[in-house]
């Protein structure tokens, strides 16, 4: 008989008590965060110094990988004029990036990450269809690749989950009615 106090759970056949049912452990199905703001900051705050050694040289990393672009649009746009509005739409992504990574080196607070985390979504989104809409034919496929590879690696970056998935859907339909 399992005791209803307890969530219990198979792992390998094996039963287990997972932990001791409490409002403080229910999980919001829509928001996919802990019910208890508590429970959720003092959790999102262990996972963010858990995730921090390898979540800062990540955001470098599409920073720059995102910067390094450039390559590719240099030689695709015939206007030289879009080409310098990419290089300085580029160039100030990656000084944000540059901006969040140190603010959130020096930073412990979950509520000041997430809405920077917010923010920086919104920016490399921005910056994306910024950038589509310089060129006078855009390869669709190219650019359908471009998007999925920034909403991938945007749901790699902890967060508000509900907050990244509706800028990601959101900027989803705005590059659906560019293209």
């Amino acid at each position: 008989m399992h005791d209803s106090r307890y969530a219990h759970g198979t792992f390998g056949g094996l039963n287990m008590v997972l932990f001791r049912k409490s409002s403080v452990h229910q999980v919001s199905l829509l928001k996919g965060e802990f019910t208890d703001r508590a429970t959720e900051r003092d959790f999102i705050e262990y996972d963010l110094g858990r995730t921090r050694r390898f979540l800062l040289p990540l955001m470098l990393f599409f920073g720059i990988l995102y910067f390094l672009f450039i390559i590719p649009d240099y030689f695709n746009l015939i206007n030289t004029d879009n080409f310098i509005y990419v290089l300085i739409n580029r160039t100030l992504v990656l000084c944000l990036v540059i901006i969040l990574f140190l603010k959130v080196k020096r930073s412990s607070s979950y509520n000041f990450f997430s809405k920077w985390i917010a923010v920086y979504e919104i920016v490399i989104y921005v910056s994306f269809i910024f950038t589509l809409l310089l060129y006078d034919n855009p390869n669709i496929l190219i650019q359908t690749f471009g998007m999925m590879l920034i909403v991938i690696s945007l749901f790699l970056v902890p967060g508000k989950w509900i907050a990244t998935f509706f800028i990601s859907l959101a900027n989803i339909f705005l590059f659906y009615f560019i293209t």
